[in-house]
């Protein structure tokens, strides 16, 4: 029944009342009306008429106070239930006693299936912690206890919540729990993607190689990557908020150019600023950002090291120096090798025509001068005449072996790999590095004995000479540097050589008594632009260069073992290469085909007879002439051979300009400008 009907049947009940008293009073009144005076009926009237507008009145006020009650309940209803938050009553036990329309939808049932449950049949297992902790506190502490958690609906989804809670009194005075509920999920997500993004930046900022700082405009530290970190040891905690200045005490010297980029808003770059570190002189570049955003005043500062860049600028201008002082180097050898001809065979002549008695000219020019030939042999013998020239045709034959020698390291390689005795190639390293002398430090490296360790039998190796020599060399010159500069009394090198035959791996050792090295340098040493030597004196490069020849171009090892004070050693293994290996490693494609085939007869000769065996090639390529050594050499340590081609970058018109040059050299080749004939 509803509150109209009720309405409707109070008001039928009350006339009825009314009617019932009204027929009363006409039966008691009839006798006693004739005796009411015209103004008793007067007043009577009157107050009757003020009754029945006191009535009205009152009519009029209840009629007011109902509509001031409806309109009450309107706003209770766009207040509460129409809330754009839920509001729940709980008992003290936690049970839902009152909610409203919102509350019912966000936890999407009706108002009446909420009634008299538990809240927590709403709340995600995982969340239930906080939900109690936090209505312990209430009770405990009293004031408003805020959280939030996730909240379930009868469909099993879930959303985040967030829940403000106070304890009140209820009209029985139990304690009861007033609850607001909001969604917050559309929050929660912004900021997931907001810390998201943060961490996505971060990550960006803190994974660049170059140092980043951000300074507001007093110069404060606002940010701070982690290569700052690691460039300074500070934490970036422990720098927000210090001035610049304090935490990079390095940077002091930019302060300046700093506030000069926030007031002009211009970026300002400072290239290869010099610092001192602990691993010695270093460069960087210094680039000042300015921050343009609106209300926003400072900058970010970048800082790269670029030492290695620096460096290897400085190593091409000396690769470009050392490129055009060894073709000077290669033209002067050239140039060098004519007159050392014409001096050897002039001390040739000048010995027979002197010395040799049974010449017919020596004999006419002795007879025309009144002297015997004996006579000037005597004279000759006497001051050590022969004795002379012989130390000059010496001195040539070695002049034009140290030539020969350099122009075969200066000579530009074009990658053709033949096969080496490695013993030679190391007494050929050490004839070049004994022209090694500087006047100013008084270094000379013939000063330092060298002791030759070689195993019989040595296996050839595959490579290019020139390299190994290279590598080699860097070896030598290094070592005999350190010991010039720590005055090593007796300075010496020991060379050795050997064949693992488990590795199949040619060996050779560099031993000196130099100065040694620590166990920090032994793990540097191969490093690229690592160098021990002053500035200016030492690229670092040598031996990473050395180590990338061994290592990358011939599959090979090459190690350092050192103590301070008891010297270096460098150990260096090569592979063999056999006959199993397909021969274009050895470049076998050039071959013709009737020399390919005939190969293998060449195999079985050189197998059979352990000996080696080295036939000429001649074959035309692209219309020009060229010359090959086919070389088989046996393995003296295991059962194979070893095949090589050599010589495949000359023509034939080369070879034979370069043996007459030889000859040359060698004092075997007659002079054009020879008057005659011994």
């Amino acid at each position: 029944m509803t509150n109209s009907d009720n309405r409707r049947k109070n008001a039928a009940d009350l006339r009825q009342k009314a009617e019932t008293f009204a027929r009363q009073r006409v039966v008691r009144t009839p006798n006693d009306s004739a005796a009411l005076s015209p103004d008793d009926i007067q007043d009577t009237l009157h107050e009757l008429r003020v009754h029945q507008i006191e009535l009205e009145m009152q009519n009029e006020e209840l009629r007011t106070a109902q509509a001031e009650i409806e309109a009450g309940r309107a706003r209770y209803f766009d207040l509460y239930d129409l809330a754009p938050v839920g509001y729940c009553t709980l008992s003290e036990k936690g049970v839902i006693v009152e909610a409203n329309l919102t509350a019912a939808t966000l936890l999407g049932t009706n108002r009446s299936a909420l009634i008299k449950q538990p809240i927590s049949r709403f709340i995600l297992k995982e969340d239930q912690d906080i939900y109690y902790l936090h209505r312990k506190q209430l009770f405990e502490v009293g004031g408003p206890q805020e959280c939030e958690l996730r909240l379930v609906k009868p469909d099993g989804t879930h959303f985040w919540a967030h829940l403000t809670v106070i304890a009140a009194q209820a009209e029985d005075g139990a304690t009861v729990c007033r609850v607001v509920l909001s969604d917050i999920t559309e929050r929660r997500r912004a900021e997931e993607e907001l810390r998201h993004l943060r961490n996505y930046l971060s990550n960006i900022i803190d994974s660049m190689p170059s140092v980043l700082v951000g300074v507001d405009a007093e110069a404060k530290i606002t940010l701070w990557n982690k290569t700052a970190e690691k460039n300074t040891g500070v934490v970036g905690a422990h720098a927000q908020g210090y001035l610049l200045s304090h935490i990079f005490p390095r940077l002091a010297p930019e302060m300046k150019k700093i506030t000069e980029s926030i007031r002009s808003r211009e970026i300002i770059h400072h290239r290869k600023r010099t610092c001192v570190s602990e691993r010695g002189p270093r460069y960087e570049d210094v680039t000042i950002y300015p921050l343009t955003g609106e209300r926003v005043e400072g900058a970010v500062i970048r800082i790269d090291d670029v030492t290695e860049q620096v460096r290897l600028e400085e190593m091409m201008v000396q690769a470009e120096k050392m490129l055009s002082i060894g073709g000077f180097a290669a033209g002067m050898a050239h140039e060098i090798n004519n007159p050392l001809a014409g001096i050897m065979q002039t001390a040739n002549v000048m010995a027979d025509r002197l010395t040799n008695e049974n010449m017919p000219a020596n004999l006419k020019a002795a007879r025309e001068a009144g002297v015997s030939m004996a006579a000037i042999r005597n004279f000759m013998e006497a001051r050590g005449i022969p004795r002379m020239l012989k130390t000059i045709r010496k001195s040539g034959l070695r002049a034009a072996e140290i030539v020969s020698n350099m122009l075969g390291f200066a000579r530009k390689s074009e990658a053709q790999v033949s096969f080496h005795d490695l013993s030679d190639l190391i007494d050929k390293t050490l004839d070049l590095a004994a022209t090694d002398y500087d006047i100013i430090k008084q270094y000379d490296f013939k000063s330092i004995e060298i002791r030759r360790e070689f195993e019989d039998g040595l296996p050839p190796v595959s490579c290019e000479g020139a390299k190994i020599q290279q590598v080699l060399l860097n070896i030598f010159r290094n070592g005999a540097e350190a010991m010039q500069t720590a005055g090593t009394g007796k300075p010496i090198f020991i060379v050795r050589t050997e064949f693992d035959k488990e590795r199949k791996m040619v060996c050779m050792e560099i031993e000196d008594n130099g100065p040694g090295m620590d166990e920090a340098i032994c793990k540097r040493v191969f490093e690229p632009f690592y160098t021990t030597k002053p500035v200016g004196e030492g690229t670092g490069l040598g031996l990473s260069v050395s180590y990338f020849i061994i290592t990358e171009n011939y599959g090979g090892k090459i190690a350092v073992e050192s103590q301070p004070g008891k010297g270096t050693k460098f150990v260096i293994r090569l592979p063999l290469k056999s006959t199993n290996e397909e021969l274009s490693t050895v470049n076998a494609d050039l071959l013709p085909k009737n020399e390919a085939a005939a190969l293998t007869d060449i195999k079985q000769q050189v197998l059979k007879s352990g000996k080696g065996a080295r036939k000429a090639v001649q074959t035309t390529i692209a219309g020009r002439p060229l010359v090959y050594d086919l070389t088989v050499e046996p393995l003296q340590n295991s059962a194979g051979v070893i095949v090589g081609i050599t010589g495949a970058s000359q023509d034939v018109t080369e070879t034979k300009g370069r043996e007459r040059t030889d000859a040359a050299a060698n004092g075997t080749l007659p002079s054009k400008n020879r008057g005659d004939n011994p």
